[in-house]
């Protein structure tokens, strides 16, 4: 008897189990019906987690056959015309940093060498989707920012349909149209780089990863495996997904042998360790061969990159006060070559070789030794991270969102940025969060993604990733004050709007930490180096003089080179001009005294009839250590009937005893 009551109620609690299922795969108006629905108290229309009204006409347009395609149209338009304004800029076939790493890395990899001699240090799986283009059409570039076009669409389709899952058709087809007129999104899908293939791949995993099929939950997997290889720090989703999969509630199938609490509370449940299963074994058919080619061709067991502690290190060492990249004196802020130099230096100061899985194992350690003997300073800095992550301000890397719209109309259209995505987003999360599962899963992932970027350091193009679900959230949020607003329930909007105002505040200020002014000039500067590899002289003379203009301490460098360019065309006021900068900023620069004397000699040469001429030419070589050709230019100066001050003389001969007793 007692045996019969028992599994009479494991029955009735395996079909309230069911009966709850089948409940939250049911829509209701934008939302969908949770578990807090069951309550005894709870009204007989179940309350939603969007807006539900009977639908408008607006409505109706919204959810028509039409509006999505058109909205994909748009999508296609905007990045197309963007892609054919930049054929007139040279950074259109002229690539720098990153960009031009993964060119010439994609073009090694079309040439035959689809192995390679070394573990991977940048993410790979662009660099081998390039080479496979190059291979078939050879390197025509317009050829592949169009089809990161089509990849850019893409997005937006699953971003789509990512909200439509939450929130039903209508809010899901607004958020495809934001995420089709996003001005980051536009950027990015044009440039020659990973970033729109890792926003299009996680876009893919989460649509994947929210249905509840064993197929979709294996496909999740490999799609977050892809997506690994175009940003590492994705890997802390294998477990954190696993976990999630493994604690899901399922429909038990009839047969399966489990206690009752396993079929109540979901854990340990053989539906759900089947769907873990899968993922984790859709991960590992992508990963499992890259860490096998690692161990290949350099013997050792590395995941998928050898660059956890340099890039641990670049966004937590004494100089990194930003929250950005900050690359130590010994290393060229250059990909091509931040290895070979991250390399040398651990070598150097360890005095012995090392391989590439000590190289980041050092680092990593330096890292950790900065943080602990500093901890308020790395507080501080992390909290900076937090900041500049969640700014509207695009913090460039490869090329600047803000630079390049002098050049392509399509970023100055009065297109929506990231500032204006994050307080509707933030709203539209909270007023879900407690009815639907699935968006608090979506929140751990934004927190988990934004912690992974944080830890390290910020750029524009390591946040974006997020932007699909920012963007979903955001309909939601706004369709929430609308109702509110609707409906008169004004204690309701007013504290909606003032989130949505401390939110928006919040990503707006102007950050101390970020130089704006800094950032522009360094990217003028690098434009001015494009030009005058190309040969564009006079061109790249007016943007060096923009960049010293804008930022004169960011771009040190630039006053020495325009320092040299107005040399060698004899414009000696307008070089000396420059040198003398470079001097008053780093008054120990050896280089920037030894320009200075080379000018000064041609000065001499050409008999400019500056009457101090030996006396600058003298200070020159002294202030560059040069001793003995400063000698010489004080006796030349002597047997010219122009003795140098005494002032000079004395510290000449001071230089000289100091350095002979040395």
């Amino acid at each position: 008897m007692t045996k019969r009551r028992r599994t009479s109620r494991q029955s009735k609690r395996a079909r309230r189990i069911k009966d709850s299922d089948r409940t939250k795969k049911q829509p209701a108006g934008f939302g969908k019906s949770g578990p807090r629905d069951k309550r005894k108290d709870a009204p007989k229309a179940p309350e939603k987690a969007g807006h539900v009204r009977k639908p408008g006409k607006i409505e109706k347009v919204i959810t028509g056959p039409l509006f999505l395609p058109v909205v994909l149209l748009l999508a296609a338009v905007l990045r197309v015309a963007h892609v054919l304004a930049l054929r007139s800029t040279p950074w259109f076939n002229h690539l720098n940093l990153d960009c031009r790493a993964y060119d010439e890395w994609a073009q090694r990899i079309a040439g035959g060498d689809w192995l390679g001699t070394k573990i991977f240090y940048q993410d790979p799986l662009y660099p081998y989707f390039l080479s496979i283009l190059y291979s078939l059409f050879d390197r025509n570039l317009l050829l592949v920012r169009l089809i990161q076009v089509a990849f850019g669409v893409g997005t937006c389709w699953l971003t789509a349909l990512l909200g439509r899952r939450l929130f039903g058709p209508v809010l899901g087809n607004i958020a495809g149209l934001l995420a089709a007129i996003l001005t980051t999104s536009v950027f990015y899908d044009a440039q020659i780089e990973k970033t729109f293939l890792s926003v299009f791949l996680i876009a893919l995993f989460l649509v994947l990863a929210l249905k509840r099929s064993m197929y979709a939950r294996f496909l999740a997997g490999v799609t977050l495996g892809l997506a690994i290889l175009t940003r590492a720090n994705l890997l802390i989703f294998v477990p954190l997904g696993f976990l999630v999969l493994l604690f899901e509630r399922l429909p038990v199938r009839e047969g399966d042998k489990q206690t009752a609490r396993s079929r109540e509370s979901g854990f340990l449940n053989s539906q759900s360790f089947r769907h873990a299963a899968l993922f984790l074994g859709g991960c590992a058919i992508i990963l499992g061969p890259v860490t096998l080619r690692n161990h290949h061709v350099a013997g050792e067991w590395v995941l998928t990159t050898s660059q956890l502690g340099q890039n641990l290190y670049l966004g937590n060492n004494p100089r990194s006060t930003t929250g950005s990249y900050r690359s130590p004196p010994s290393v060229r802020p250059d990909p091509r070559y931040e290895q070979e130099d991250f390399h040398n230096t651990a070598e150097k100061l360890l005095g012995r070789p090392l391989k590439a899985s000590e190289v980041s194992d050092y680092w990593l350690g330096q890292a950790w030794k900065h943080i602990r003997s500093e901890p308020v300073f790395a507080i501080r800095v992390f909290f900076r991270k937090f900041m500049v992550f969640w700014n509207d301000y695009e913090v460039p890397d490869n090329n600047n969102i803000y630079l390049l719209a002098r050049y392509t109309w399509v970023l100055r259209l009065p297109m929506i940025t990231f500032g204006w995505i994050m307080p509707l987003a933030l709203l539209g999360a909270v007023v879900a969060f407690r009815k639907q599962r699935e968006v608090r899963i979506l929140v751990g992932f934004v927190a988990s993604y934004c912690l992974s970027v944080i830890a390290f350091f910020v750029f524009s193009r390591y946040r974006v990733q997020v932007v699909p679900i920012l963007v979903v959230f955001a309909v939601n949020g706004g369709a929430w004050i609308v109702d509110q607003v609707r409906e008169a329930r004004w204690k309701r909007a007013a504290y909606g709007g003032l989130l949505l105002v401390a939110t928006g505040l919040f990503c707006f200020q102007n950050l101390e930490g970020v130089d704006r002014t800094r950032s522009m000039a360094i990217s003028l500067n690098n434009l001015a180096s494009l030009h005058l590899r190309l040969g564009n002289t006079e061109r790249a003379i007016e943007v060096y003089r923009e960049a010293v203009d804008t930022s004169p301490e960011a771009v040190v460098g630039a006053m020495r080179i325009l320092g040299d360019l107005y040399l060698r065309q004899d414009k000696f006021k307008e070089a000396e001009r420059y040198m003398l900068q470079v001097v008053e900023i780093k008054p120990s620069s050896v280089k920037g005294w030894t320009a200075l004397a080379r000018l000064y000699e041609r000065m001499l040469s050409v008999d400019t009839g500056d009457p101090e001429i030996y006396y600058k030419l003298g200070v020159a070589h002294l202030s560059a250590g040069q001793i003995k050709e400063a000698r010489q230019v004080k006796d030349e100066a002597e047997s010219q009937g122009m003795p140098l001050p005494d002032e000079f003389v004395e510290k000449l001969n001071r230089a000289g005893a100091n350095k002979g007793s040395r």
